[in-house]
């Protein structure tokens, strides 16, 4: 009885969040002109104005620290100055305002259109602006977070473009799921925040629904109202995000048909329409993000309100004016079509791209072992990525951590032990078993697979002070000086070996640098891909220096840095990036050149 009762329970539970989805859908498409306008506007607003207003802000905060990028040893330079640290505040509040906007603009028009009122671009506005005074209050840090954190990281829909760059960076998880305790970690995290995301779910709307009703009294009533609504609402976003994925995988489809089509039967014709292809699929790509935005409030809406029903929305517009709008839309087709056909038949990519396996292919051995080493030599890959650490007795030991424990189940530190001691433990890691390196050994068989090293030097505090010249006689030693590249987070480290040896190649590790490219004296900017865009990379490119990338793993950032064509990127799945690089490299047709176009953007 209480599992037929169960199975009855589910069933109208799906039932009634496949209501809500049908129609929200009804309603966005009654309402559609409104809608498409809204996607305008509000992209209007964050690319001319938005975006350039915290660019500018950020800029002016930059030059009041006399900085020319914040990174993760200047940011403690803004408690120094109260003017910065006032930018910054300022800062802040107006990407977290910019951000209830967007979404508050759909979760008010939401609201007006149910009770007939006021739709206008203008009345919205106003009535969202009012709403700005509640931002200066206690409640701020609570719903800056939210947006900020929750949202990102957790959210299956209230995504603003605002937020897109923002994410745990993936060498951080990596690291935690190399471990059953960090793994269990990371679950606990995702758990957390989407718990968070899912009771906080209705904290915009509650906002926006009254004008006198304060964060502090939106973020209450959305805590009271979705208690014991968890599994309903995450059901609910699951299935509009499944929804979502569907309906853009046909209309990809339907789009792409006519290419394919044009490929079989008349090639002359492919260039042409691929221009057209390309320039409706940015099309799609402008305006579905709003309308999936708008999709996901009226669905939030409905499991608040239910369905209320509408008259069809009226068609105000003039004969003259849909027809200079036809007119005008048909001449910027056509002119975005010829660029685009442009671009895509002058589009080859052939990516010089060292790709670089980060400890090693760890696919087949444990990290920074020789067994792994040997993996990423057969696997195709230039070089290999390895940290090395001082003994006690001032050799050089292959590991990444400074205590043993994480791989060896030994609670020592590399530092207390002898080269002699270090070598002799064994590594245990997904299966593999194998003892730890010294850098001699592993630099000879490096040599004999003919594969060049990336080598890290990992400072524990309590170095030597030969430990550079004690590094720099080993590589010429093994007479790979100028082949192999040293880098390291460790900038004193770096400029004793440019100093000492300045033929040495060498790279600055950055974890975190966001604003113009930081000076440096090296050859390379190693930089965490968290930081990465297309403007960092150019300025690097003009200061004539390389940049390196770590750590890449995703197959779709993969593709995005090879088709950037880096100088290098450091993976864990630097096989996966060689036979990525090898299909790049091949003449494309042009649906998978209009693909690639897309990837890019």
């Amino acid at each position: 009885m209480v599992r037929v009762r169960s199975i009855e329970w589910r069933g109208r539970l799906i039932g009634e969040v496949v209501t809500h989805i049908k129609n929200s859908i009804n309603r966005i498409l009654v309402h559609r002109k409104t809608y498409l306008k809204s996607t305008i506007f509000l992209q209007g607003i964050r690319l001319l104005f938005v975006l350039p207003l915290l660019s500018s802000l950020f800029y002016l905060m930059l030059n009041r620290l006399n900085i020319t990028n914040l990174t993760d040893q200047t940011v403690t330079l803004f408690f120094k100055s109260p003017v910065a640290l006032l930018l910054l505040a300022i800062w802040f509040l107006l990407i977290v305002y910019f951000i209830f906007y967007e979404l508050g603009f759909y979760f008010l028009l939401g609201i007006r259109q149910r009770k007939g009122q006021d739709v206008s671009f203008k009345s919205l506005t106003v009535e969202l602006l009012k709403k700005a005074r509640y931002f200066f209050s206690t409640h701020l840090l609570i719903i800056g977070s939210y947006f900020l954190l929750v949202l990102p990281l957790a959210s299956l829909g209230f995504k603003s473009e605002l937020l897109k760059s923002i994410k745990v960076p993936d060498f951080i998880v990596d690291e935690l799921l190399l471990t059953t305790k960090g793994k269990y970690l990371w679950f606990i995290v995702l758990f957390v925040l989407a718990y968070l995301s899912m009771r906080l779910l209705y904290v915009v709307y509650y906002f926006v629904e009254e004008s006198s009703r304060t964060l502090g009294e939106a973020i209450s009533l959305s805590w009271k109202r979705s208690k014991h609504k968890f599994l309903k609402n995450m059901m609910t976003l699951l299935l509009v995000a499944a929804v979502v994925s569907i309906v853009s995988l046909i209309a990809v489809l339907v789009i792409s048909l006519p290419l394919f089509v044009s490929d079989v039967l008349k090639p002359s014709l492919s260039p042409y329409v691929a221009g057209g292809v390309l320039t409706l699929m940015q099309l799609l790509l402008f305006f579905g993000g709003g309308l999936i935005q708008a999709l996901i409030v009226n669905v939030v809406i409905e499991t608040i309100i239910g369905k209320e029903s509408e008259p069809l929305e009226k068609d105000g517009t003039s004969v003259k004016t849909k027809a200079i709008l036809v007119i005008t839309g048909g001449l910027l087709f056509i002119a975005l079509s010829s660029v685009n056909m442009w671009s895509i038949t002058t589009l080859i990519y052939q990516p010089q791209t060292t790709l670089i396996a980060h400890r090693g292919l760890m696919k087949g051995g444990i990290e920074n072992s020789i067994g792994s080493l040997e993996a990423a030599a057969s696997s195709g890959v230039e070089m290999v990525e390895m940290d090395i650490q001082e003994s006690k007795d001032g050799k050089f030991v292959v590991y990444h951590d400074t205590n043993l424990k994480r791989l060896t189940g030994v609670s020592k530190n590399t530092y207390d032990l002898t080269l002699e001691e270090l070598i002799s433990y064994e590594m245990k890691q997904s299966g593999f078993t194998e003892t730890i390196s010294d850098l001699g050994t592993y630099i000879d068989r490096a040599k004999e697979l003919g594969i060049n090293l990336l080598v890290e030097v990992k400072p524990h505090g309590k170095e030597s002070k030969e430990m550079v010249d004690n590094l720099i006689n080993l590589l010429e030693e093994k007479k790979v000086a100028t082949d192999y590249i040293v880098q390291s987070l460790d900038k004193d480290v770096l400029d004793e070996i440019k100093a000492k040896a300045p033929y040495i190649k060498t790279g600055y590790v950055i974890p975190l640098t966001i604003g113009h490219a930081p000076k440096s004296d090296h050859d390379i900017y190693v930089i965490e891909e968290f930081s990465v865009n297309e403007k960092l990379i150019s300025e690097i490119e003009e200061l004539d220096k390389e940049i390196f990338i770590w750590t890449v793993n995703k197959e779709d950032l993969l593709k995005k840095y090879l088709n950037l064509n880096v100088d290098g990127i450091i993976s864990n799945n630097a096989d996966l990036g060689v036979g990525i690089r090898s299909d790049l490299e091949e003449e494309k047709p042009l649906y998978e050149r209009v693909i690639l176009m897309l990837e890019n953007m």
